[in-house]
């Protein structure tokens, strides 16, 4: 028969990071004190960086997107306003 896994939340894998970086303890004494894994804080550390670097990218990848659209929006509606203008210019009766 197994040891079930322990799973924890991400609030506290998130103060156990905090509680690691604010103090003057090393990471294998925050483990022990909260009787976790060793190991465990540096994984859940370089998750963290992972996943704000992956927001970051995603971010800038949006940004770019958005000023690609507006451009293209733009484009769009000057052609339109063209149409407009050449529309009105033939519907013209003939003087």
């Amino acid at each position: 028969m197994s040891i079930p896994r322990k799973r924890y939340t991400a609030e506290f894998k998130q103060e156990a990071i905090v509680l690691w970086q604010a103090s003057e303890k090393s990471a294998a004494e925050i483990e022990n004190d909260l009787g976790i894994t060793p190991g465990l804080l540096y994984q859940w550390h370089k998750a963290d960086k992972k996943k704000a670097v992956a927001q970051a990218n995603g971010t800038a990848a949006e940004a770019a997107e958005i000023k690609r659209l507006k451009k293209e929006l733009a484009l769009v509606q000057q052609e339109r306003d063209i149409l407009k203008k050449a529309v009105g210019i033939f519907s013209r009766p003939n003087e």
